[in-house]
């Protein structure tokens, strides 16, 4: 058995490998994204050495080394809101990461505390929400804030919130919009029906707050007795302009299939991502 390893063994050789990496990292693979013209050039060079080695299609039934799937796919080509004569750009002022800016924006304004989110019941509904981290727990966790965040969100959602404004202070928006993308693929099963929830700066939050003559750091101090708060706001008319397409294209996993000369009825599995994350949106191909 260790002549049959090293014989196959002493067929993987440096060139080849650095001839199948350079070519799948090449910028022809525009960063190889999922459902792009990339991704499937990708999986048509994989296919090809497939071929070349002599495994049969890994999709027997319709005869193709391609497994198909449908994607969600999401482009904000554009999101501005106006708060008086300011206008506020996505995503330097605000952001979203699974859901969408909502298409329009209530003049019914009300503060909430994380804590307090979820014992928020009809006073939520038609409001546009600021949401405020009040949880001591987890702080140095972001990955589960961020869960906790959209979990609260989505409660108010489900009482009639028309919005939510996730409220960051500076240093968190800074890390957190660089994961922020004007375009948008994921796979899911069923349409996608994103939720009207943003990320907000401070700065921003701040200002639509000065229209009830206070800001985000006194009403997070109120909120530690209350869960809700509505501040009288004068003159208080946001308006969201956005350009969105929702789309779903395909993209194909690749499956070859070596049968074995014994143990036909056992199965060895062998995998990877051939997928990346496409073009940055300053034109850098990842």
């Amino acid at each position: 058995q260790s002549e049959q390893v090293t014989k196959y063994a002493n067929t993987i050789t440096e060139d080849d490998i650095k001839a199948h990496i350079f070519f799948l990292a090449d910028d022809l693979m525009e960063g190889r994204e999922t459902g792009e013209r990339g991704q499937k050039l990708a999986a048509a060079y994989i296919r090809s050495q497939f071929m070349k080695y002599g495994l049969t299609p890994g999709n027997p039934e319709e005869n193709s080394y391609y497994q198909s799937y449908q994607l969600n796919k999401v482009a904000i080509n554009k999101a501005e809101v106006s708060l008086g004569n300011k206008k506020y750009g996505y995503p330097k002022d605000f952001f979203v990461l699974r859901g969408l800016p909502p298409e329009t924006l209530s003049d019914d304004l009300a503060v909430v505390s994380t804590s307090g989110a979820e014992k928020v019941g009809a006073e939520a509904d038609g409001k546009t929400i600021l949401l405020v981290d009040t949880d001591k727990g987890d702080s140095g966790n972001l990955a589960l804030k961020i869960r906790s965040w959209g979990e609260k969100a989505a409660s108010l959602i489900g009482n009639g919130a028309q919005s939510i404004g996730i409220v960051l202070p500076d240093s968190v928006y800074k890390v957190l919009s660089r994961y922020s993308r004007s375009v948008r693929t994921f796979v899911s099963k069923d349409k996608y029906k994103p939720m009207p929830i943003m990320y907000v700066s401070e700065a921003m939050a701040d200002d639509m707050l000065s229209f009830g003559k206070t800001k985000i750091s006194k009403v997070a101090k109120e909120l530690e007795t209350q869960n809700i708060i509505s501040p009288k706001l004068k003159k208080f008319s946001p308006s969201m302009d956005a350009n969105i397409e929702l789309s779903n294209p395909s993209a194909e996993y690749v499956a070859g299939f070596l049968e074995g000369t014994d143990k036909k009825d056992e199965l060895l599995i062998i995998t990877a991502h051939y997928d990346h994350i496409g073009v940055n949106q300053d034109g850098r191909i990842n």
